[in-house]
């Protein structure tokens, strides 16, 4: 397992007596682009949130750098350096973009208590801020209400935030959700620009993303992974095209 910053192992999770992920085994390769993928139904959702600890697993293991923390809480494992995005954004309306940035470097620091201090306290940060807004195309929006962003540049402020936390993994959930194909564009020259010297897991249903952004492929089909390689092992798959030849009500 230490040739891998994020591994599964027989991971499970059962709701009520339905199982919708079984036994699923993910190696994550430092430095990759990982896609976790599949059809509707698929339990893509569900093992993003059991890998990021926001579902506790009914059996199985989670390793991060080779360590157990399948029994650690969210905050935990985000403490590590696995910070997660989400499909519905979680910036701060009503404050401009640079405050956003501000107050996740500030929980970095430690320093969360102090949010109801008064503003220019977070300006000590300001330098960091304004590096991160620029490489996330923010930097003429600095000083907007982030809650007057279009959709494309809220999803971009969330990286941002997510960016500010220093991550070693950052986890994407369907980064893509709701877009028009200007802002799919946009964000997925943010990600090819933001990789470097980190490690990224996405869910997407967008193909054409995935086969432009990621080194490796997960893909599941009822709760279980049918295939994993590159985007032409997988693209080939006799499983994996009959997968998605199929329908079903999604757990997204």
């Amino acid at each position: 397992m230490t040739d891998y910053i994020l591994s599964t192992r027989k991971l499970t999770k059962h709701f009520h007596g339905f199982c919708a992920v079984s036994e699923v085994d993910i190696n994550v390769r430092e430095g990759a682009v990982h896609a976790l993928i599949g059809p509707n139904g698929a339990g893509k959702s569900t093992c993003f949130n059991l890998i990021t600890k926001f579902l506790s697993p009914s059996s199985g293991q989670i390793f991060y750098r080779g360590q157990d923390i399948t029994s650690l809480k969210p905050a935990e494992v985000a403490e590590r350096g696995m910070i997660r995005s989400f499909q519905i954004s979680s910036i701060f309306p009503d404050l401009t973009c640079a405050e956003n940035v501000e107050i996740a470097i500030q929980k970095r620091e430690g320093m969360s208590f102090n949010f109801w201090s008064p503003r220019r306290t977070l300006h000590q940060y300001r330098d960091e801020t304004m590096d991160l807004l620029y490489r996330t195309g923010l930097e003429q929006q600095a000083d907007d209400r982030s809650g007057s962003l279009s959709y494309g540049k809220r999803r971009a402020l969330e990286i941002a935030t997510t960016l500010a936390m220093n991550p070693s993994v950052l986890l994407l959930d369907e980064p893509m959700a709701g877009m028009g194909r200007e802002d799919i564009a946009t964000i997925s020259d943010l990600i090819q620009e933001i990789r470097s010297g980190r490690t990224i897991v996405m869910v997407e249903h967008n193909l054409d993303v995935v086969r432009d952004l990621s080194d490796t492929i997960t893909v599941l089909e009822a709760g279980q992974v049918i295939c994993q390689g590159n985007y032409d092992e997988v693209s080939s798959n006799p499983r994996v095209m009959e997968a998605y030849l199929g329908t079903g009500d999604d757990d997204e």
